[in-house]
């Protein structure tokens, strides 16, 4: 054996050049099996932290009687699924708490409500409203100043509308109400009667503002106070918490950054983390120029917003920091927002500085009531109004889009919208179509039923305006709307009713990362990660737990329940890593067995002399084995050890993310390898089969060779 390895040893340095070649292959393949495994491993652990501890828990619970299947974040970008009901959750909760493994039980459901945004009178007389109500009469002044401007504009738009509008009526009508709204005479009467004026303002004037838009709020219906004490890296930002036995609405932050926030401030966010994420540049990036250029032509969005007041102090403000004389502040604003890479960072300081607290940065803020429109299985439409109580973040994954999905309503408020709590029933439809003399008639016969094919008309009508709003207590409506939303309820009669779905988390989850804190500022007060067979144990014990208690459900891993769009996240990452490691040690195979030959050929008369001298062909084959392995024992410790380094490295300084699906995928804001002695051995083992393997064939050619080829080689 000692002959052997000295004439492998010898053979490699003699032939340094191809040895080198190969080496570096074999390296560079060692040290990238050890890296791509403990990048993986953490990944795979990211993800599930990114999933488990903001959505899903452990297990996720529906309904067995369910038609589609559940994927949490899939359902966000489509239709809601329909997953059916559990109709008790507080019965299905106790038989989950008898499994020994289970440590919590949180109510869900999965919803989507269109939201109408506010004008900019409906959101000046919210405000004015909040100042009467909590009697801060400072800040009435400028909003009725604010106020009175508006309504002046609103007044040049409604003559530009009476010209193309086909009912003048209406539009006098309109006029007639905005020229109140506009007298020194109303606004003396204010003074006096600040409500009653309010409740003219709220229904008459304020629906003729041109609305901001509407928006697709995604929810989640739970208990807010399990949801935040369960789900790990759930923090809250701003505001508080829904108190308990309350309704209300926080925000996600990180929806609320990018779809409730003011578009020229989110922009300028935008261009920011572009800047400083991917090392973007406005003078080289269409994208980041376009969004300078919409922020100068929409200056309106900011102007609206400034009460005259304000409006001065931020031209003076301007024209300060831009040297300039120009007095228009539209002008102002434009020059301003024409933001290049070497103001940029200034000029974005100073929009948060000065101009950000003068506007309303968001279109609804804590404080304010949120109309959420929706739908029941059966067809009708729902309303409900709820408190903005906070806005609320997930620990490391503020710049997940993924993770920024659902925002947090309370359960109640969601069976209500829902119609969860109050189906509508076979006999209430039969009533509301008697009451409302609704029948059905064949389709052939719509077209005589509706227009009265052959009848003679007999009389003739004025168009009249309907006001829906004639002889109704506006004010007694008003106090019922907010009786019903600030109406309590108990822990009972949350846990009493009926849910979607029920996330559970299980006992004996492992540390999520030794040595690190995935929240960044604290440690968790609870691990959340669990391996799969452990997880699958558990599983079966709910399973048949629920069995037992006579309950259908299904009961689903946090893998499935995710959905494919994140699951095949995973699977991609592991396949390319794969392909990746493949390549590379198949160009090693290829360039091993062809130096090898080539070897061989060279070293005939070598070979053949050690054949004649007696050796068998077993001696050779051994003999070129052990060079192979010689160059695996050589090359892949060095890879080894370099990939050991560079994953000790990578774990402590950690690999930062630099887009928002890298934030959900590394499970924060940055992936943290883990040095495994299994990676170790992996690497090594992979390292040695593909360099025998690959000698294997030269081998048996040289152990071919006769003896009489070194009588030859010499002639």
């Amino acid at each position: 054996m000692g002959i052997l390895l000295r004439i492998a040893l010898r053979n490699l340095r003699l032939h340094w050049v191809r040895t080198l070649i190969v080496g570096f292959l074999l390296t560079v393949g060692t040290w990238l099996v050890v890296v791509g495994q403990g990048a993986i491993d953490a990944i795979h652990a990211g993800m599930q932290r990114s999933v488990v501890d903001t959505l899903s828990g452990h297990l996720q619970i529906t309904s067995g009687a369910a038609k589609d299947d559940l994927e949490l974040y899939q359902s966000a970008a489509i239709a809601v699924p329909d997953l059916g009901k559990i109709a008790d959750f507080g019965k299905v909760k106790s038989v989950l708490q008898s499994v020994p493994e289970v440590d919590a039980v949180i109510p869900m459901g999965l919803g989507r409500s269109i939201v109408w945004g506010a004008s900019s009178i409906e959101t000046k007389l919210a405000e004015l409203r909040r100042s009467i109500n909590d009697g801060t009469s400072d800040k009435r002044p400028a909003l009725i100043a604010h106020v009175r401007a508006i309504l002046k504009s609103m007044t040049g738009d409604l003559d530009k509308l009476q010209k193309v509008a086909s009912d003048t009526k209406e539009t006098d009508a309109q006029k007639a109400d905005l020229a109140r709204a506009n007298s020194d005479a109303f606004w003396q009467e204010f003074d006096k009667a600040p409500l009653d004026a309010l409740e003219f303002l709220e229904n008459r004037i304020s629906p003729l503002g041109v609305q901001s838009g509407f928006y697709f709020f995604n929810y989640v219906g739970t208990d807010p106070g399990a949801f935040a004490k369960n789900f790990k890296l759930f923090r809250m930002q701003s505001g508080e918490m829904i108190p308990e036995g309350q309704r209300g609405f926080m925000f996600n932050s990180n929806y609320y950054e990018r779809f409730v926030k003011h578009r020229t401030a989110r922009r300028l966010d935008e261009i920011k983390e572009a800047r400083e994420l991917t090392g973007a540049t406005i003078a080289l990036d269409e994208n980041l120029k376009r969004m300078v250029e919409h922020n100068k032509a929409q200056v309106s969005q900011i102007t609206e917003q400034l009460d005259p007041v304000k409006a001065d102090e931020v031209k003076v403000l301007l024209q300060k920091e831009l040297g300039s004389t120009e007095g228009e502040l539209s002008k102002l604003l434009v020059s301003f927002l024409a933001v290049d890479d070497d103001n940029f960072q200034r000029r974005y300081d100073f929009f948060y500085k000065e101009i950000a607290p003068r506007i309303r940065l968001y279109a609804y803020m804590v404080g304010d009531t949120i109309s959420l429109y929706g739908q029941t299985k059966s067809g009708y439409p729902r309303a409900v109004n709820v408190k903005v109580w906070g806005v609320f973040r997930y620990e490391g994954l503020e710049k997940s889009g993924l993770a920024g999905v659902y925002n947090v309503m309370d359960l109640m408020s969601f069976r209500d919208l829902t119609g969860l709590s109050e189906p509508v029933s076979a006999e209430e439809l039969a009533s509301i179509k008697a009451q409302a003399k609704i029948t059905d008639i064949p389709r052939e016969k719509a077209e005589d039923e509706l227009f009265g094919a052959g009848t003679e008309v007999v009389t003739a009508a004025d168009n009249k305006t309907f006001d829906d709003l004639a002889g109704r207590d506006l004010a007694g409506m008003r106090k019922l709307a907010e009786a019903a939303q600030n109406a309590k309820f108990s822990q009972a009669d949350l846990e009493a009713g009926p849910v979607v779905n029920i996330a559970v988390f299980l006992k004996g989850a492992q540390a999520s990362a030794p040595g690190t804190s995935a929240a960044g500022d604290a440690p968790l007060a609870k691990a959340t990660l669990i391996d799969a067979e452990q997880l699958e144990v558990s599983r079966l014990k709910v399973v048949d737990a629920l069995k037992k208690a006579g309950f259908d459900m299904k009961v689903l891993p946090w893998s499935s329940a995710q959905g494919p769009l994140v699951g095949g996240l995973a699977a991609g990452i592991s396949i390319f890593f794969y392909v990746i490691v493949g390549l590379i040690f198949f160009v090693a195979f290829i360039v091993i067995l062809n130096s090898l030959l080539m070897a061989t050929m060279e070293r005939t008369q070598e070979i053949g002399t050690i054949r004649a001298m007696g050796a068998q062909r077993g001696y050779v084959i051994r003999m070129f084995a052990i060079e192979g392995a010689a160059m695996a024992v050589i090359f892949g410790g060095l890879g080894l050890g370099l990939g050991a380094l560079t994953v000790i490295g990578l774990g402590a300084s950690g690999v930062p993310a630099t887009s928002e699906i890298l934030f959900f995928i590394f499970g924060g804001r940055e992936l943290h390898p883990l040095l495994d002695v299994g990676h170790l051995a992996v690497a090594f083992s992979v390292i040695v089969v593909v360099t025998l393997v690959s000698t294997l064939i030269p081998a048996i050619a040289a152990a071919r060779i006769p003896p009489i080829a070194a009588m030859n080689a010499k002639e």
